[in-house]
């Protein structure tokens, strides 16, 4: 259920506070009617799954830990998980939410992402317009037919349809649209883990290569070439991302936040987030003032 990190106003939700049952390792969410028309919602949260969003009919605008999105008709929306958002939908009324755990996409023994790569390697938030990807909205149909049916007993069908739809979105994106394949590989994907499952105040590519049994330059050149980025790139983008949530969404002093960032100093936090801002930390802050009503999706 939702809870609150200790001493911070961002809340932390399962796919319990979205309808699933314990031990379910995912949840679908059918936009009905008008029900969604002008909401809006501020989900300052670390979600503890990804979100898959399909789009057939209507138009959101999303903030996603300071960068601005919009999807519309026909629209593909994907949100990893530990990111915080807060939008509002314009009269959505035919669209579905997934949200599930990694498990839902690995099978035992297998090699993580080998059939989901995208979804599972990925940590970037992702707008894309499928109209032409027919097939994948042939899915959305059926699979939005089976989920109005009352009798549920049949719950296998659901998770099948769900995951041919991953299948074919993860193909579009990797082949259809000539993006550069997100490689599988064990070390990256556990890398990953490894990060998002820390606050923000680990900054050293020697400790997470201490964590995997392997040497800093074996975890350094392995997710560079599965990537095409470097370990220490994302390392910081984790750090900032936590930094822009904290001063965002609570009230901590600039010297609390630098503190749980694992800084020295408030004054190195400071030189360190405008470095790779161009603002300083008290600026960022002043500049966002939330708006959104504070509702989940």
């Amino acid at each position: 259920m939702n809870q609150y990190l200790p001493n911070r106003k961002i809340k932390i939700y399962s796919l319990e506070d979205f309808g699933a049952s314990a031990g379910e390792e995912f949840s679908i969410t059918v936009f009905q009617d008008s029900a969604y028309k002008n909401k809006k919602w501020s989900v300052l949260s670390v979600n503890h799954f990804s979100s898959l969003i399909l789009i057939k009919k209507g138009k959101g605008h999303i903030e996603i830990d300071s960068k601005k999105y919009t999807v519309d008709n026909f629209g593909f929306l994907y949100l990893p998980h530990y990111v915080s958002y807060r939008g509002e939908w314009s009269e959505v009324i035919d669209g579905v939410i997934i949200r599930f755990y990694d498990s839902f996409l690995l099978r035992k023994n297998e090699v993580p992402a080998s059939r989901f790569s995208f979804f599972l390697n990925s940590k970037s938030p992702t707008v894309l317009n499928m109209k032409d990807c027919t097939i994948v909205w042939g899915i959305f149909r059926f699979l939005k037919k089976e989920l109005r049916l009352e009798d549920r007993s049949e719950k296998g069908i659901i998770r099948n349809l769900s995951e041919l739809l991953f299948l074919y979105i993860n193909r579009y994106i990797q082949k259809d649209l000539n993006l550069i394949p997100i490689k599988s590989n064990r070390i990256v994907y556990e890398f990953f883990q490894l990060l998002n499952s820390s606050q923000g105040e680990i900054r050293s590519v020697n400790y997470f290569a201490s964590q995997l049994g392997i040497t800093p330059g074996h975890l350094s050149d392995t997710v560079k070439e599965v990537t095409g980025k470097s370990a220490s790139d994302f390392i910081k983008e984790n750090v900032m991302r936590r930094a822009f949530r904290l001063l965002e969404h609570t009230n901590e002093r600039v010297s609390d936040i630098a503190l749980q960032l694992n800084f020295q100093d408030s004054a190195y936090f400071t030189r360190f987030f405008k470095k790779n801002t161009g603002v300083s930390p008290s600026e960022f802050r002043k500049d966002k003032n939330p708006t959104f009503v504070h509702t989940s999706p």
